[in-house]
C-alpha cells in the first residue's frame, strides 16, 4: 500500500473517531467508531513506522470509543423494540402469531 494511502487513512480513522464522539446518537457514535477502526486496520500493516504507531493508537481509540458507546445502543435498540411492539399490538388489532 502506498504511504499516501495509509496517511490518508489514518486521517480518516481520525475524523471518525471526532465525529463518533461528537454525535449524540449512541447507534451513530457505535457505527463512527467502527469505520473509524477498518480504516485504521490498513495504516497498522502497511505504513512505516510512524504511521503503525499511529494506527495502533487510532485501533485502541476506536476500540474505547465502541465499548463506551455499546451498553447505550443496546438500551436504545432495546427501548426501540419495545415501542415497536406496543404500536404494533395496540394499532392494528392484527397481532403476530409467535
Amino acid at each position: 500500500m502506498a504511504s499516501q494511502s495509509s496517511r490518508a487513512l489514518s486521517w480518516a480513522s481520525l475524523l471518525l473517531l471526532l465525529v463518533g464522539g461528537s454525535v449524540g446518537s449512541p447507534e451513530a457514535g457505535l457505527a463512527a467508531a467502527v469505520l473509524a477502526a477498518l480504516c485504521a486496520v490498513a495504516p497498522t500493516f502497511a505504513g512505516s513506522k510512524g504511521l503503525r504507531i499511529a494506527g495502533v493508537v487510532l485501533l485502541l481509540a476506536s476500540a474505547g470509543l465502541a465499548l463506551t458507546h455499546l451498553a447505550s445502543a443496546r438500551r436504545s435498540m432495546d427501548a426501540y423494540r419495545a415501542r415497536v411492539e406496543r404500536s404494533q399490538g395496540a394499532g392494528s388489532g392484527t397481532q403476530e402469531v409467535r
